[in-house]
């Protein structure tokens, strides 16, 4: 199991509303696994990326190198849920934040994760 897949939560003692726990230092905050995206073309399904995985840890920054043209825009735009529709869709993979998997949830769950 993930270690995002279920997240610590308290409850506030004036309103008992529950609250993610408080993450710690090292604490994994996304989980990649897989990811793969494909842009149609007209003749057929193109993968451009192919099994990318990485885990980021509270604290930590990630940099994305590569050359031009390697995946790292279509990477970041996957896991938001900005990929141009309907030419490019995430193929395969999971990437749990928070318990959940961004690459399932639809439109409007997406706003709320990126918000304003």
């Amino acid at each position: 199991m993930s270690a995002l897949a279920a997240t610590p939560s308290t409850t506030t003692p004036d309103t008992g509303d529950r609250q993610p726990a408080a993450r710690q230092i090292g604490d994994i905050v996304l989980d990649l696994k897989d990811l793969a995206v494909q842009f149609a073309t007209p003749s057929g399904p193109t993968t451009v990326v192919d099994g990318l995985s990485f885990s980021l840890r509270q604290g930590e920054t990630l940099c994305i190198a590569g050359e031009s043209g390697s995946g790292k825009s279509v990477s970041s735009l996957a896991l938001m849920g900005l990929l141009p529709k309907p030419c490019g869709r995430v193929a395969r993979g999971s990437a749990l934040f928070g318990g959940r998997d961004l690459l399932t949830l639809t439109d409007s769950e997406m706003q709320q994760v990126r918000g304003n």
